[in-house]
């Protein structure tokens, strides 16, 4: 990514205030049960957004005004509820080698749509507008390999030269003698087919046509590259409410030992006997799923005295009271499952 883009990008992600980690804790509602984050993986739960929530401060400036994600762990859906009950702001996720990522991104404003599909690396491999435009990604098939960085820097990793792109473009409406009114959100942008940007991606009719559009949808806030990183925060605050509302120190209990669970990143990272003070070493970890309040850990080890590696697979629905209650099975050369409770240190 140039150096002009970097600079573009470190000023929009200051402005849309993503850094999320040191947001404010996401307040999780359950729907019809007053509060309570116990739920069955049929329903639906809200992730309040308070007037100081990143997420909201990102939209701001926008036509979007956010009070809440609804999602809707069955269907891997979720939408944001907005004051305009005309807009829309929804899309769908997955879980991906145990990573989480949105898979699609629709938006709707002022009679216009458009949206955006990505791939298993979070790159944004499609793009299909109402009035028919319509991009597909077709440099290369190259896997994304951003495992090194997370949130709405993982995004940015995975769509370099679409950000390239959208800069460029950027630039030319900044340059460009016409100004937008309230009524025609419509910018020309005069560049020559054939100029391509330092990623070699060639800049194609297709591409700017979607760009333009998923700008003007986001008219008053003129600008191509703040549109897409808006859009990419939304998955850090869902990826917060699905995945990383388990980080933290458990007790897990059943009828005959206790052993300490560290989750880190929505990951099991560390597994200690409390009694012993030994420490169980972990080859592997992987989130294997979220289903509404079910969760699946699966975590291959080494643990002393066994001459071949111990899967454990954490199996839990989280209950109204906040502990994980389900099943821990031991795969190695005896199959073993035993209930188990696990509470917050």
């Amino acid at each position: 990514m140039n150096r002009k883009l970097d600079r573009a990008i470190f000023v929009a992600k200051a402005a849309l205030c993503i850094v999320l980690t040191v947001s404010s804790p996401l307040v999780i509602s359950g729907c019809g049960l007053n509060g309570a984050s116990f739920l069955s993986g049929a329903e639906q739960f809200r992730v309040s957004l308070p007037a100081d929530h990143p997420l909201r401060q990102a939209l701001e400036g926008s036509p979007f005004r956010a009070t809440a994600i609804d999602i809707f762990p069955t269907t891997q859906q979720f939408s944001l509820v907005l004051v305009d009950k005309t807009q829309r702001l929804a899309g769908k996720y997955a879980f991906v080698d145990g990573q989480f990522t949105i898979s699609e991104f629709a938006v709707t404003n002022r009679g216009k749509s458009a949206t955006l599909i990505l791939d298993g690396s979070k790159r944004v491999s499609r793009i299909i507008t109402s009035d028919g435009k319509e991009w597909k990604y077709s440099v290369g098939d190259e896997r994304i390999e951003s495992s090194a960085v997370t949130g709405v820097d993982a995004y940015l990793a995975a769509n370099t030269m679409l950000l390239d792109v959208a800069q460029r473009m950027d630039s030319e409406i900044a340059a460009s003698t016409t100004t937008p009114t309230d009524s025609t959100p419509v910018v020309s942008v005069p560049v020559s087919p054939t100029e391509s940007p330092k990623s070699g991606a060639a800049l194609d009719d297709p591409l700017r046509a979607a760009l333009l559009v998923l700008s003007s949808i986001w008219f008053p806030l003129i600008g191509i590259v703040p549109s897409l990183l808006a859009l990419f925060t939304v998955s850090a605050v869902l990826s917060s409410a699905l995945v990383l509302r388990f980080d933290g120190t458990w007790m897990a209990n059943n009828a005959n030992s206790e052993l300490q669970v560290t989750i880190a990143g929505g990951k099991i990272t560390r597994l200690v006997d409390p009694s012993s003070g030994q420490e169980i070493g972990i080859t592997d970890s992987k989130l294997d799923s979220v289903n509404g309040n079910n969760v699946v850990w699966s975590v291959n080890t080494n643990v002393l005295g066994q001459g071949t590696p111990v899967n454990f697979e954490f199996d839990v629905k989280e209950r109204a009271d906040g502990t994980l209650e389900g099943t821990l099975t031991t795969l190695s050369s005896n199959l073993a499952r035993v209930p188990l409770t696990m509470s917050r240190l």
